[in-house]
């Protein structure tokens, strides 16, 4: 009986760990400049936190696998020998893998039937934060391709961190707005509304989906009770 309680609570913790990479993440990208180890080791964390959300289903695990490996290898190849290729194949790493596990993250900790646990509030969050993430990775890639797809407040000399793509991506998720970081060309502000309409939109189902599934949720019974 205790194995099993103690296998149901680990369950239960699956998207701890990736919540917790995450903030590990946004705390040295604060601190640090990428390329640098240790935001390579947060973002391989990050990876791997994914990873271990979605391990439960044991017949995706050999691509989850295969995503992971490719882009762990892609991380540590930019961080090895940073340039615009290698960062354009970190992103793209990044970018599938993670809008991998969050779809899947999203369908089980969310969507899915049951009533409302930590693991499903801890889901919901990390999805949304690996939504800024990818956003991030999407809005430097834009400008690795297009130099100047974004007008900076200190000149171009922002333009290399990806500390500044991970800031604008989770100001536009979140409408704030301040307009220190302006999207120039027309796909740069094609992708900013798209960010900020999807994060909007998700907050809005997320909290509809929760609020339903706590009202149709029966309250459990008490020991003895009938």
């Amino acid at each position: 009986m205790y194995n099993r309680i103690g296998a149901n609570r680990v369950r239960s913790l699956k998207t701890l760990p990736l919540l917790i990479a995450l903030a590990l993440l946004f705390v040295l990208e604060s601190i640090a400049t990428d390329p640098s180890p240790l935001i390579g080791m947060a973002y391989v964390a990050v990876l791997l936190g994914s990873a271990w959300a979605i391990s439960r289903d044991r017949r995706q695990m050999i691509g989850t696998l295969a995503l992971l490996a490719v882009a762990v290898v892609a991380r540590v190849v930019y961080v090895a020998s940073p340039g615009r290729l290698t960062l354009l194949l970190n992103h793209a790493g990044t970018i599938v893998f993670m809008a991998y596990a969050a779809v899947f993250i999203f369908r089980r900790a969310v969507a899915a039937p049951g009533r409302v646990g930590q693991d499903r509030v801890t889901g919901a969050v990390c999805v949304y934060l690996m939504m800024g993430v990818i956003g991030g990775a999407i809005a430097s890639s834009i400008e690795a391709i297009q130099t100047g797809a974004f007008r900076f407040p200190d000149g171009p000399s922002l333009a290399h961190e990806t500390s500044t793509y991970l800031y604008f991506s989770f100001v536009t998720l979140a409408t704030l707005g301040y307009g220190d970081i302006i999207p120039v060309t027309p796909v740069a502000r094609t992708f900013s509304w798209m960010l900020a309409v999807t994060g909007q939109m998700y907050v809005a189902i997320v909290v509809a989906r929760l609020v339903s599934l706590g009202f149709a949720t029966p309250p459990p019974r008490e020991h003895g009770n009938p």
